[in-house]
């Protein structure tokens, strides 16, 4: 389903639109927009950005904040892939940061983005974690520890979803600074 409507600055709006996968297609500024069910996570999306809910999950409702400018947007509701670029959320420091909890999702870390032709572990051994989706912005290789190269690691290209279903460590190494979304689900 595609919506076109117009936000006046800092206005707040509830979207009765139903998915599992949300796309902010078209806008000049940011937006909020906060899952009504079945979670309440939220996200800040450019224009351009989505995000995916976990597998077998659908929202039923959404809450979209506009930005302090007033804009004219698009968005987008499916359950099939619509979109490329994922939602981000900032963190800061140099390690992984705090867990984020919804329910029993935790978005850890929201976002990683790699240092070029360096591997990084993007996904600490958890035993309670059931699966992890993540999402990479550039072609990357995936492997089960520190020594993964172009030539030992699992290829996956850019745009693509990574589905991890078990609990151990999880690196990643790329050409180039891709950025690295991750949502995980625990028991």
């Amino acid at each position: 389903m595609k919506l076109n409507f117009v936000l006046s600055a800092d206005e707040g709006r509830s979207v009765a639109i139903q998915g599992s996968r949300f796309y902010f297609e078209k806008g000049s500024y940011p937006i909020r927009v906060k899952m009504l069910s079945p979670s309440s996570m939220e996200f800040e999306l450019e224009p351009g950005q989505g995000f995916v809910c976990l597998p077998d999950e659908r929202f039923g409702s959404l809450e979209i904040l506009n930005s302090d400018q007033a804009q004219s947007i698009t968005i987008v509701s499916s359950d099939r892939e619509i979109f490329d670029n994922r939602a981000t959320i900032s963190s800061t420091g140099s390690s992984l940061p705090v867990n984020v909890s919804a329910a029993s999702i935790r978005v850890l870390p929201p976002k990683v983005t790699l240092v070029p032709d360096t591997a990084t572990r993007i996904l600490e051994s958890v035993s309670t974690r059931k699966k992890a989706a993540v999402y990479f912005s550039a072609d990357s290789f995936v492997g089960v520890d520190a020594t993964v190269t172009a030539a030992t690691g699992y290829p996956v290209f850019a745009g693509s979803d990574w589905i991890d279903e078990n609990s151990d460590e999880l690196w990643v190494i790329s050409a180039s600074a891709a950025v690295i979304n991750i949502i995980e689900d625990h028991s």
